[in-house]
């Protein structure tokens, strides 16, 4: 041992100037090792601290004994709310997520598939185009039950030049969006299968003609219609054949009575626009020499 300090010792003293920048080196490793162990716990204290500051702290806090049960009717707040020397009673809500970028393909997915076609039919005289797209976009509630919307989408246009100076379009297009679990809540945690009334969707039809007489005077005649609706049904029991609510309080689905505000019902709405436009436009050179427009717009809108 006394021979391997006497080595050490000579080492250190004949080169002086690398001890000093090892201890050096040293001091510094750990100096900054507790600068950073330092400032992570004084960052974790104050976002402590601000939440605390913000919602408060509780002197008491309230829970299910039975951990199935879901948590507290509305009666038990009135009735703490009502005890003497209590400031405040503030109900609160638990539930469980996920983060978007911890969840998987099977709790977070996205598929998508489209495809388009067109060109001439008649050469410089009649035009085909057409699509079709569909997504599916699947998750999760944050009452952990299924999130699935499915979109689809069809086009299809044709455009004609059949006389000279006419131009005609006809376009179709519709979109349809088919939901399961929406309007999910703790009353209603499956939510609803939400469907469009018309099988492909919310379709849109428009026919318009436009025809030029000479270089000064032009007439446009459109018609469109667009029809919408949606029907809304509760996803366990699309036939609302056994009306229930839901008792927060035990976690469970009771019998309908007048005692409960009913949690689920169907709903449908239709929606109806129909448009009529004729446009006559006339083009003349002013005095000056600059073009004017003159136009004679006739609309007629019906809703139902």
């Amino acid at each position: 041992m006394t021979l391997l300090r006497l080595l050490i010792l000579r080492s250190l003293r004949s080169r002086p100037l690398r001890t000093l920048l090892s201890g050096f080196g040293i001091v510094l490793g750990v100096a900054t090792i507790l600068a950073i162990s330092i400032t992570n716990q004084t960052a974790l204290e104050s976002v402590t601290r601000l939440f605390k500051d913000t919602s408060g702290k509780a002197n008491l806090v309230v829970s299910s004994a039975d951990a199935e049960a879901g948590g507290f009717s509305e009666n038990v707040l009135q009735r703490l709310r009502a005890v003497p020397g209590l400031a405040a009673a503030v109900p609160t809500v638990h539930v469980q997520t996920i983060l978007a970028e911890e969840a998987g393909q099977a709790e977070i997915g996205l598929n998508f598939f489209g495809a388009s076609a067109g060109g001439p039919i008649l050469k410089d005289r009649i035009w085909l185009w057409a699509s079709y797209g569909v997504q599916d976009l699947f998750s999760y509630t944050i009452y952990n039950y299924p999130d699935r919307t499915l979109f689809n989408n069809y086009n299809l246009k044709l455009d004609a030049r059949p006389i000279a100076g006419n131009q005609f379009e006809a376009l179709f297009t519709t979109s349809s969006k088919e939901k399961f679990g929406a309007n999910s809540s703790t009353s209603k945690p499956e939510g609803d299968h939400q469907t469009g009334r018309y099988h492909l969707g919310n379709p849109i039809f428009k026919l318009q003609d436009e025809q030029r007489v000479g270089n000064d005077f032009l007439v446009s005649l459109k018609f469109t219609t667009n029809k919408t609706g949606a029907v809304t049904r509760p996803m366990i029991d699309e036939d609302v054949s056994d009306p229930v609510t839901y008792d927060i309080g035990n976690g469970r689905y009771v019998p309908f009575t007048s005692a409960y505000g009913r949690s689920w019902d169907w709903s449908s709405d239709r929606r109806t626009k129909k448009d009529l436009q004729l446009t006559a436009t006339l083009y003349k050179d002013s005095l000056l020499g600059k073009l004017s427009r003159y136009r004679v717009i006739y609309n007629e809108t019906n809703r139902n």
